[in-house]
């Protein structure tokens, strides 16, 4: 069972030139909507999305950031703004234990999971920028 293809499905979407830049990239942080996020949506936007490679780039670019950000170091009652790779900025704040990518819930459990070229926090919601 995948957990994230439809947000691996938006990669291949965007077009090669965004599979090839998420390769390449360093140190980034990729706020990961898990499938079950992506059932939210109705199923007409997501088709759109995915027969639309500028849109679907716009969609994975809106949950990215182009430096690391450790949910662990997150303080308690504070905002912070921060602009993801479309430069549009998203807000970080972690309320009563809980801590949110505006309103997506950030699963602490699978949160600061470190890899090659960054890291990866999994998300209850997708982030939709202005399409």
């Amino acid at each position: 069972m995948q957990y994230y293809s439809k947000f691996s499905q938006m990669v291949y979407a965007g077009g090669p030139q965004l599979v090839n830049a998420m390769r390449a990239s360093h140190a980034t942080t990729l706020f990961l909507p898990t499938d079950e996020a992506f059932q939210h949506l109705p199923n007409s936007v997501v088709e759109k999305l995915l027969a639309s490679p500028k849109d679907a780039a716009k969609v994975v670019q809106n949950h990215m950031l182009l430096n690391i950000m450790l949910i662990e170091e997150c303080l308690e009652n504070v905002k912070y703004r921060i602009e993801n790779m479309l430069q549009e900025p998203l807000e970080i704040a972690a309320n009563d234990g809980t801590v949110y990518v505006n309103n997506a819930a950030i699963e602490i459990a699978r949160s600061d999971h470190m890899t090659k070229n960054g890291v990866i926090h999994v998300i209850d919601k997708v982030l939709m920028p202005d399409i």
